[in-house]
């Protein structure tokens, strides 16, 4: 749904409306609230704990979005936003 970048334009995330994990709002979410989404899910995202067993999985996952996060630069401000 995210994408192989996180950007929300995987092939069903593009139909969804799926946030980019790059974004500004999803990287200000803390480590263990993203751990909490994949565990229990949230709005348009499904829980996955049922399907990601081991909590250290789910771990990876959280640290699997940060490296895409410090890969990919904050998209600009939209203009008269905050800077």
């Amino acid at each position: 749904c995210h994408g192989p970048a996180g950007a929300g334009d995987g092939p069903v995330g593009r139909r969804m409306g799926a946030l980019p994990l790059t974004s500004a709002r999803a990287r200000a979410y803390t480590d263990g609230y993203i751990y909490s989404i994949i565990r229990y899910g949230r709005g348009l995202m499904p829980r996955y704990g049922d399907k990601i067993y081991d909590p250290l999985d789910r771990w990876a996952i959280v640290d699997h979005v940060r490296k895409l996060q410090a890969q990919t630069p904050l998209p600009p401000s939209p203009a008269g936003g905050p800077k």
